[in-house]
Order: structure tokens, then sequence, then C-alpha cells
């Protein structure tokens, strides 16, 4: 009886982690867009955490799908097409109400970088209705010729009274349309 216990739990164990390698869909019907984020937080160790989170990311409404680097204790969280992109505090709180703590969140989005006249940055969200400040740093100012332009925004991101985030660039990537 032990060996039979034994070599159930064996196989559950296997095809957990087989079936958890790849991302999680949460909205099979819905279009998965192409803005995610990156979510850094202390405590993501097992498969197991992906289902503490995934319940407050099926409340949201907004997220199609997730997937977690454990060795990095990272989760990518992938956007509906067409939905509003969460606020980092919302974010931050599914996190913290899952049981960990949320260290960073990091965005990936296709979009539009704009100058307003009165000198400031903003990055318009192709999918969505969406605008969010952005920091005017060296990757910004070495891409003014991109200005306007289709682009990829990879970006850190911070608390803003104004906005739902504040977007820090790391690196500006060209365009490129899907084959």
């Amino acid at each position: 009886m032990k060996t039979i216990t034994f070599l159930v739990l064996t196989v559950m164990t296997i095809w957990f982690v087989a079936s958890a390698a790849d991302a999680k869909v949460i909205s099979p019907s819905a279009e998965k867009g192409e803005n995610k984020v990156y979510i850094r937080a202390d405590g993501l160790a097992c498969y197991f955490c992906a289902y503490g989170l995934e319940r407050f990311f099926k409340q949201s409404g907004r997220i199609a799908w997730y997937d977690m680097n454990m060795k990095e204790g990272v989760v990518e969280v992938g956007f509906i097409k067409g939905k509003p992109i969460l606020p980092i505090e919302t974010i931050n709180q599914y996190v913290y109400d899952a049981g960990f703590s949320p260290r960073e969140v990091r965005a990936e989005f296709v979009g539009r970088l704009t100058r307003a006249s009165d000198g400031t940055y903003r990055f318009e969200v192709t999918e969505t209705a969406q605008s969010f400040p952005v920091e005017a740093n060296a990757v910004v100012k070495e891409s003014q010729e991109i200005l306007n332009q289709k682009i990829i925004l990879i970006a850190g991101t911070k608390k803003d009274s104004t906005a739902p985030m504040r977007l820090v660039p790391e690196q500006i990537v060209p365009w490129r349309s899907k084959p």
C-alpha cells in the first residue's frame, strides 16, 4: 500500500511540475495582448505559490496569463488585449495578499513615446487608452529619433500620485510586427 501511495504521489508531482512549467492561462477566451509586467517578490519558492497568486489575478479580470520563474522569484504577467493595465499599487497588493513581499515591478509595453510641449514625456500604450508618465533619463534622451514611433519600452515602475504608475526606461527596442 505504501508503494502504491508513493507511486501515485510521485506521478502527481511530476505531472504538476510539468504542467506548471508553461505559462498558466487565466482567461482562455480572451485575446492575449503584447503588454506584460514582471513582478519580483520574496517568498516565491514553488509552483503551489502560483496558485495562491492565480486567485487574485483571476479577480482582476485584466490578466490573460502568468508564468513563474522560481529560481529568480519573478512572476511574468500578460494582460488581456484592450483591457487597462493594472496600477502598480493593485499589482503589489495582489502579491502581498497572496502571502508574498513584492519588491519590484518591471514593465514591457508596446506603444509610443511622446513629448509634450512642456518637455515631459509620456508613453501611450497601444492596446489600451492609457498613457503613463516617463522619467526623462539617459535612455529617453538618447532615443529622440524614435519619438512617436511604435516601440517596445522596457522599464522599471514607480508609484505616482497622478497616474497608475511612472515608467523609468531601461531599454527601448524597435517594434517589429509579428510574422
